[in-house]
């Protein structure tokens, strides 16, 4: 597995990633949140996550972004692991399927090519617990009709 860099996309809900902000800030922590559970499990170590957002998002990402940083310092089980590096991308509609489906697969196929450690080659993996239907759709399209080379997994 030391050959492997393992790349994890999610796509931020605000329902459900977001969910804290009627609490207050220090709510957020007694939330679950998918995104920031996806880029922290113990069975899959990931060495790069990039936070999916729509327009209205940026504060969401940021926030998610600063939260997966806070929450390996807050739990020692996970400090011994790597820094797992967030980067965010935005999608400008959520609710158009060609849209979605174009700009997942350039943002895939663009991680496929991205900077990696030498000698290593890359995993991708897709969060699909949040999302808008056109974006866990073109999630599906992407996985099950083999556009993109393997690996790539989808994860819930």
């Amino acid at each position: 597995m030391g050959d492997v860099f393992r790349v994890g996309v999610t796509l931020l809900g605000p329902e459900r990633d977001g969910s804290w902000k009627d609490g207050g800030p220090e709510s957020r922590w007694a939330k679950f949140r998918p995104s920031v559970a996806f880029s922290l499990q113990q069975d899959l170590p990931l060495d790069r996550v990039v936070l999916v957002y729509q327009p209205d998002g940026a504060e969401l990402a940021s926030q998610i972004e600063a939260d997966i940083l806070e929450e390996r310092r807050r739990h020692p089980e996970l400090r011994h692991r790597p820094e797992v590096e967030a980067r965010t991308h935005r999608i400008d509609n959520f609710y158009d399927l060609d849209g979605c489906f174009n700009n997942l697969r350039e943002l895939f196929l663009s991680l496929l090519s991205a900077s990696v450690p030498q000698h290593k080659r890359v995993h991708l993996y897709a969060n699909i617990n949040t999302g808008s239907h056109c974006t866990l759709l073109a999630m599906y399209l992407l996985a099950f009709g083999k556009v993109l080379p393997d690996p790539f997994d989808l994860v819930q």
